[in-house]
């Protein structure tokens, strides 16, 4: 038999119900604390970098992007600082008392565990909808695709059933941690970390072929941004996906998310997918610059009656010829339009960047391959 970890509780029974617990999840009391202060530490990093990328979110597109996006944001930011500080809270309990005391902290301590492992049930589900709706958009919204994504989408919320531990979480007692170690042998593996890590993978493959099956509506003036959207797929994916595997190796050797140094995974797995929708948005401005394009403000388009901002360029012809009031007569019309015309072909001959950009204007408006993969980039968030 395993010798049980050293505890210094002055209660016999509290002594041997602590180790016993200890021993169901393969740690001990100078592993669970070190591991949390770590975790804790991991964590402050990422909401450092949270709160860089949601506040250039909100300079960027708090004008722009449709109001339940931006409360979605800001909601989501909030929500992750929430959990940080009731992580700062467990790791200051754990050190405080987790080698004297176990059984007076871990019911708090697992229901916080609960709580954010319901959180990264929640944001998994947010994630893989907003990538999984752009890919089946780059698929032309194809019928058969839009069933497993759903199926796929929905099995996140599994988590919120699935991480409801048994009575252990209430009433810490030898029986219960039977039930405890037949739990996480079955829904603790199965249910949530392996439906997570497939679905990612899933999704990002599934945006990476639809993009490079749209690879030929790109020309040769716009490789540039084929590159970027590449990119996109893979910087914003690559995270969850690759936490996601070092979670079930870590899980399947310690099996438990919260026991030792899995609190490290577990714990920044929420940070992560909200990270990746907060790059995602954020890479709209480097589009947007590829392709010259100005977003028109959310005031605007909802004043014209429109549901969502609408997308104008900034160097287009059309928008440097004047407009001539109703009442003016045709020869004064006639006289703006030829003047107009004739500043646009000296504007196109004297500059290259113009007759450039005159092109990336036929290219993105002529209904190729590009249009639909920069129309979802830009604002398919909206439609």
């Amino acid at each position: 038999m395993l010798p049980l970890p050293s505890t210094i509780s002055t209660v016999p029974g509290q002594r041997d119900l602590s180790d016993l617990i200890y021993l169901f999840i393969k740690t001990t009391p100078r592993s669970l604390t070190f591991s949390s202060a770590c975790a804790v530490a991991t964590e402050g990093l990422m909401m450092g970098i949270i709160l860089v990328q949601t506040t250039k979110y909100l300079s960027a597109f708090w004008r722009t992007d449709p109001l339940w996006a931006v409360s979605g944001i800001v909601l989501g930011a909030a929500t992750l600082f929430a959990q940080f500080g009731m992580n700062l809270w467990q790791t200051y309990r754990l050190i405080d008392r987790a080698a004297t005391d176990l059984l007076a902290i871990i019911i708090g301590d697992i229901r916080c565990n609960m709580t954010v492992l319901v959180f990264v049930g929640i944001l998994n589900f947010v994630a893989a909808g907003f990538f999984g709706r752009r890919a089946w958009l780059l698929s032309k919204k194809k019928i058969w695709l839009a069933i497993p994504l759903v199926i796929g989408i929905f099995s996140s919320l599994v988590v919120i059933k699935g991480y409801m531990l048994p009575s252990l979480a209430t009433n810490p007692s030898p029986e219960n941690l039977m039930k405890y170690d037949s739990w996480r042998k079955t829904d603790n593996r199965l249910i949530v970390i392996c439906i997570a890590l497939v679905q990612d993978i899933l999704v990002c493959a599934l945006m990476t072929i639809m993009l490079l099956k749209e690879k030929d509506g790109f020309q040769k003036t716009e490789t540039s941004l084929l590159r970027l959207l590449l990119k996109l797929t893979y910087e914003t994916m690559a995270g969850p996906v690759v936490l996601n595997i070092v979670n079930v190796v870590v899980v399947a050797l310690q099996g438990a998310t919260f026991a030792g140094y899995s609190r490290i995974v577990t714990w920044i797995l929420g940070p992560v997918y909200f990270s990746s929708i907060l790059q995602s948005l954020n890479y709209r401005k480097d589009v947007q610059r590829i392709l010259r394009v100005t977003p028109t403000p959310r005031s605007r388009s909802t004043s014209k009656g429109t549901k969502r901002s609408t997308l104008q360029r900034v160097d287009s012809p059309s928008m440097s010829i004047p407009l001539t009031p109703t009442g003016m007569g045709g020869h004064i019309r006639e006289d703006s339009s030829i003047t107009a015309v004739g500043n646009i072909k000296r504007d196109s001959n004297n500059s290259a960047a113009a007759d450039s950009a005159a092109r990336k204007e036929r290219t993105v408006s002529a209904g190729g391959g590009s249009t639909l993969s920069t129309e979802i980039v830009l604002d398919g968030e909206k439609r």
